[in-house]
């Protein structure tokens, strides 16, 4: 049987205090030209199709500054359950919110972890219910006997006499003739060491907590200005951290009714750290003109890569860029 326990009511959260969690938003990096041509040089020489007449020759008109920003939040979540073992009696109860109260930690904060202990004064000793208290039991590999068949003779005591050479037999050498040896397994008593209670007679029986931590991550992009670079580009390069909050316990317990509908029992999660986390991406969008066209391609991230969809000289495999 399992014993579902919701957490204690939560403490009144006092309102935050006036020290801000927020940064002041740094000024937009900003890059040179000179910057904007060579992050492009080592956009294009990673790609074959690229020629290099582009990243050369182009003229820069105007670099236009931006910023993206990337939000993650994580929420840490505890759930504990109490599992009582078969042994135990079906009257067995325990007040559920005493469960809550016992103290258990992470060893990291926001990994998923689960962890399982034994609940305090629930321990009780009972008798072994494979062997029945006794801490033997009967020894399977000679059902009992003490002895098995001589492997030698086959159980015969006699074996032919190869020394003769005229058929006549001769006692068993391994056996002494009596056809039986004694069972390797039980040395010949014909009981073993039960395994279960390993020899006791009597298992220790206790309640269970299994407690469950659970890290729910979200994150997006947002006010990207709108550039065509993919989120998971802006979500992979490095920027400024601007906005970074974590509290403790900020919400109310969520019964998870997904469990509910599959084992008719409800099963209680504490949030039990919050944390949000908001990062810069800068950026700036190159418009240049190269051969009478214009173009521009975008710089992101403190890596200053580059998006470069329309990028004017590529070619198909084979061909050659002059």
């Amino acid at each position: 049987p399992k014993v579902d326990i919701p957490p204690p009511p939560l403490p009144l959260i006092p309102p935050p205090d006036d020290e801000e969690t927020t940064r002041s938003l740094p000024s937009s990096t900003e890059i040179s030209e000179s910057e904007a041509r060579q992050a492009l040089i080592k956009h294009i020489a990673n790609r074959c199709c690229y020629g290099k007449g582009v990243a050369k020759d182009m003229s820069i008109i105007k670099i236009e500054h931006m910023c993206a920003f990337h939000s993650l939040s994580s929420v840490y979540t505890t759930r504990k359950l109490g599992i009582n073992p078969p042994a135990m009696d079906s009257h067995t109860s325990i007040d559920a919110t005493n469960l809550w109260y016992i103290e258990a930690k992470p060893t990291a904060n926001f990994q998923n972890q689960v962890s399982q202990m034994e609940v305090p004064n629930t321990a009780t000793l009972r008798m072994c219910h494979l062997c029945g208290g006794v801490g033997r039991k009967r020894c399977l590999t000679c059902t009992g006997n003490g002895y098995e068949s001589c492997f030698s003779c086959h159980g015969d005591g006699h074996k032919p006499s190869f020394s003769s050479g005229n058929g006549e037999r001769e006692r068993c050498w391994k056996c002494m003739g009596s056809g039986r040896l004694r069972c390797w397994k039980c040395n010949g008593e014909g009981r073993t060491q039960c395994h279960t209670c390993t020899g006791t007679g009597q298992l220790k029986c206790f309640m269970r907590l299994l407690i469950t931590w659970s890290n729910h991550l979200d994150d997006f992009v947002l006010d990207k200005a709108s550039t065509s670079v993919p989120d998971h580009q802006i979500k992979s390069v490095t920027g400024e951290v601007v906005f970074e909050e974590e509290q403790h316990r900020a919400s109310t317990a969520v019964p998870d009714h997904q469990i509910k509908s599959v084992t008719g029992e409800v099963v209680f999660e504490e949030e039990q750290h919050r944390r949000h986390r908001v990062r810069l991406i800068p950026m700036a969008s190159i418009h240049y003109l190269w051969k009478g066209a214009a173009a521009q391609y975008l710089v992101y991230g403190h890596e200053m890569r580059v998006h470069a969809p329309h990028y004017p000289q590529t070619c198909c495999c084979g061909c050659l860029i002059l």
